[in-house]
């Protein structure tokens, strides 16, 4: 009876791992697309920031972006890490210049 406990746990074990490493590639294919082909560029979101861009820009700029990232995503990427709506249409005035990280 313990063994069969024992077991069970390992088998656990082992099925959350190879999620977890399953979804860290799902990760990094979700980027690897953004980065190659809806060319997410670092430089391009710091000149927003530094430009003090209008809430517009920063909404059409994000829009552009997350679009093509939403329509390049496999089935599988979507089903785990699907792109948000309000990250391809935000809310009027919802994202400021203020809100962009530093890099």
């Amino acid at each position: 009876m313990l063994s069969r406990i024992i077991k069970f746990g390992v088998y656990c074990a082992l099925a959350y791992g190879i999620y977890y490493v399953f979804t860290l590639y799902v990760v990094y294919t979700i980027a690897q697309t953004a980065k190659s082909e809806c060319n997410f560029n670092r430089d391009e979101i710091q000149e927003l920031k530094s430009k003090k861009a209008s809430n517009l820009e920063i909404e059409m700029f994000m829009h552009k972006k997350f679009s093509c990232l939403k329509e390049k995503q496999t089935p599988i990427q979507a089903f785990f890490f699907p792109v948000p709506e309000n990250w391809i249409n935000p809310p009027p005035g919802s994202v400021t210049y203020d809100d962009i990280p530093d890099s």
